[in-house]
């Protein structure tokens, strides 16, 4: 800021400027046991009159009452009145802060300014929320993904989205309610219309942010007071039949793009592999055994659990298909987007009435090909690379095939 600019603020504050008046007093008619008078301080501005005890006392007998000070130079004067040229600087420094900041300059006002000190900078949330990410960011390759990072990012953005509905565009930690939770997933599902498991995994982002603010004190709140907690709905996954699965296998789309997502749909269906742990295949997560059977041996990107899997026939005939590929990863991955949006037409033409992702292809590798088959629950896990067997499970309970064959044996026993 310039001299000039500085002279205009000057001249705007004092043109502006309230009557301050100043006070203090000795109450001699409210003596105390000890028989000193307390100290008091008064603050008039415009008609407005708070007066505060300064927790101080004089012997009534050493107080000034038309100078407002102790008599004397004793030590116990002298102490007194720099105590009170003090509070007087002070007052008028929060007079000054008041006006630079353009805020109302009152008796209330300034008493609590004295009282309490001058209020802390708040804390934007957004800011807290973006820091918290970078921090996380630095962590990829370490303990975070960075699918992981993106994930949060895109639930930052759609909190920015939900304060634009509520009419703001910035929210501060102190502001941070036991609403703003529950606001916040009426309008992801309202507005944004995502499924109740999308939008709990938008909930735990965005709960992880606020309890590591928690932790750093800079929200009071009581974390159970704030409603963080949302649990899952148990979903049926989705997955292809083996007649499905052979429908596609069996089918040449006759374009190159559309073949090639086939190729990487298959391969997905007969390893298990998710979408980012396909993309990142590279050579050297192959590796062949003392009997001569090729493995991919590849830690999941999701879990950093190591994901064993001997590969079939249908998957080496895949790899040996790209092979000629100049390129460090195996197989020609499109991005996510795209991937789905060729499944779609995949399952048009295939008459397939199914949503296909590359998550079915992972379903259909735990359900059709391994648990339909006789795969034990705990090598279908491994190669999943499941860290609970639990999650394997699941797939295993909606295998009618499985129900099917073990009704049937008792069909022989009891008919």
């Amino acid at each position: 800021m310039s001299f000039f600019q500085l002279g205009l603020v000057l001249i705007k504050i004092i043109m502006n400027r309230q009557a301050l008046f100043l006070a203090f007093n000795a109450k001699t008619n409210k003596l105390l046991k000890n028989g000193e008078a307390p100290l008091y301080m008064r603050i008039i501005v415009a008609k407005e009159r708070i007066e505060n005890s300064l927790s101080r006392s004089i012997n009534p007998n050493l107080w000034d009452e038309n100078r407002q000070r102790a008599r004397g130079n004793s030590e116990e004067a002298i102490i007194l009145n720099n105590f009170i040229d003090t509070c007087r600087n002070k007052v008028y420094e929060y007079q000054l802060y008041l006006e630079r900041n353009n805020k109302p300059v009152t008796a209330r006002g300034l008493m609590n300014l004295f009282t309490l000190g001058v209020e802390k900078k708040r804390v934007s949330f957004l800011q807290f929320c973006k820091d918290e990410i970078d921090k996380m960011e630095k962590l990829i390759g370490i303990d975070m993904a960075a699918a992981t990072i993106k994930k949060y990012n895109i639930t930052l953005k759609l909190f920015k989205l939900f304060l634009k509905t509520q009419g703001k565009t910035e929210l501060y930690i102190d502001e941070i309610d036991a609403q703003i939770i529950p606001n916040f997933i009426f309008f992801l599902k309202s507005e944004r219309k995502c499924q109740h498991n999308t939008v709990v995994k938008y909930i735990r982002n965005m709960a992880k942010i606020i309890r590591n603010g928690i932790k750093a004190g800079l929200i009071e709140e009581r974390e159970e007071r704030l409603n963080l907690s949302m649990n899952v709905v148990k979903t049926i996954p989705i997955y292809l039949t083996k007649d499905e699965l052979n429908s596609i296998i069996e089918k040449d789309f006759g374009v190159e793009r559309i073949n090639q997502v086939k190729d990487i749909f298959i391969f997905c269906c007969f390893t298990g592999l998710a979408f980012v742990d396909v993309k990142s295949l590279k050579k050297e997560h192959l590796e062949k055994d003392n009997d001569g059977y090729m493995w991919i041996r590849k830690k999941r990107t999701k879990t950093g659990v190591g994901a064993h899997i001997p590969l079939l026939k249908a998957a080496l005939k895949i790899i040996d298909k790209y092979s000629h590929l100049n390129s460090e990863y195996l197989l020609p991955v499109p991005s996510n987007q795209k991937m789905n949006g060729y499944l779609k037409e995949i399952s048009d033409i295939c008459n397939i009435n199914k949503k296909l992702t590359t998550h079915c292809a992972r379903h259909t590798f735990a359900t059709t090909v391994t648990l339909a088959n006789k795969v034990s629950m705990e090598s279908v896990s491994k190669m999943l690379g499941h860290t609970d067997i639990r999650m394997t499970k699941h797939y295993a309970q909606i295998l009618d095939s499985t129900v099917q064959e073990e009704m049937s044996r008792l069909k022989n026993i009891w008919e």
